[in-house]
């Protein structure tokens, strides 16, 4: 994978000079994902990467990473308290209670067939707000 074609999927050409203070939260989130995938891992680990970023954006960069999944055919590993975000880009989700595995399922599955009535309220709580 070559750096002009990570530079132009993520969006980033033009900004290869600037600084990270001359550049947005949404280039600075693309920066690090293009960075992460330049040595071309097995597996992309992704620890709440959206946690500091407002509403607006954070819909942008989930649509974004969608693309780049489909584009690099590349496994993620996404963790996130956000279970409207893990629905919109999980193809199979894992709901942690208490430090333990409570369900794994397609989100549809976990959010419709809930495992236990503590997924249910974990699930429905999050779908609330």
């Amino acid at each position: 994978m070559n750096a002009k074609k990570i530079m132009s999927a993520f969006q980033l050409e033009g900004l290869e000079g600037r600084l990270p203070s001359e550049i947005s939260g949404g280039q600075k989130q693309r920066v690090a994902f293009a960075r992460a995938l330049i040595g071309q891992p097995d597996l992309l680990l992704l620890d709440e990467p959206f946690s500091a970023l407002d509403h607006p954006l954070r819909l942008q960069m989930r649509q974004f990473l969608k693309g780049i999944k489909r584009e690099f055919n590349i496994p993620v590993v996404f963790v996130t308290h956000d279970l409207n975000e893990a629905s919109t880009l999980a193809d199979t989700m894992i709901v942690y209670a208490h430090g333990r595995v409570a369900q794994i399922g397609t989100p549809k599955k976990v959010h419709e067939n809930p495992a236990s009535q503590e997924v249910a309220l974990l699930v429905n709580k999050a779908f609330i707000r």
